[in-house]
């Protein structure tokens, strides 16, 4: 499971959950974190997530100047930084040049099996389905997950769904079934999705008994 945040205490703790694969954010998350120097932040950032891979989106909406921003960004640990480029005519070249220069990149805002296919075909790893505003805004978009599914899957492509836009653990579990390969969601829905009152209650049960017993 991925966190979807940009705040720095979020990301501490979500590395102490243990479970945490990766971090996508955009410039959304990055305002919300009252981020005033992108470049510093993302620093801060992989200090704060050791070892978790970043999914970082350029603050820019001129493509030459997003490109130049995403290059510099994954200078600053090309092991650890990919970048998420808008689904937009003009950043599906911007992509392409990232990924023949060796950057793993995912399209972002996702609301059509054909930008699936056009993430594909520029070498995108990763396609990002914007889930509860799909639902919310389009005809039939609570099948978009299911539908970028089929059709990734009709052409054989290596590119994975990484939901996000979850609002809840419930609706993350249902972009899972509906085919998606991992999701991306605020600090709140990761303790949603990896606790229950029953595993407190059991925990419990194993304290009282653990305490007559010697080790």
């Amino acid at each position: 499971m991925f966190l979807d945040s940009a705040g720095l205490e979020d990301l501490t703790a979500a590395t102490k959950l243990g479970f945490v694969t990766g971090v996508t954010m955009n410039p959304l998350l990055l305002r919300r974190a009252e981020v005033t120097d992108a470049r510093e932040h993302l620093a801060a950032a992989l200090r704060a997530a050791p070892g978790i891979p970043i999914l970082y989106q350029p603050c820019s909406e001129e493509p030459e100047t997003f490109l130049v921003q995403a290059r510099e960004a994954v200078e600053t640990a090309p092991d650890r930084i990919a970048i998420k480029v808008m689904a937009l005519p003009p950043f599906y070249a911007v992509a392409r040049k990232l990924v023949r220069s060796g950057v793993r990149c995912a399209l972002t805002a996702v609301y059509t099996p054909g930008q699936a296919l056009a993430a594909k075909d520029v070498g995108c790893e990763w396609v990002i389905p914007y889930v509860d505003r799909a639902a919310r805004l389009l005809s039939g978009g609570e099948d978009l997950v299911q539908d970028l599914r089929v059709v990734l899957d009709s052409v054989d492509a290596r590119t994975q769904i990484l939901a996000a836009s979850l609002k809840s653990g419930e609706q993350a579990v249902q972009a899972l079934r509906d085919g998606a390969n991992e999701v991306s969601v605020p600090l709140s829905v990761l303790g949603e999705l990896s606790s229950h009152e029953l595993s407190g209650t059991a925990a419990e049960g194993f304290a009282e008994a653990a305490a007559e017993i010697r080790w």
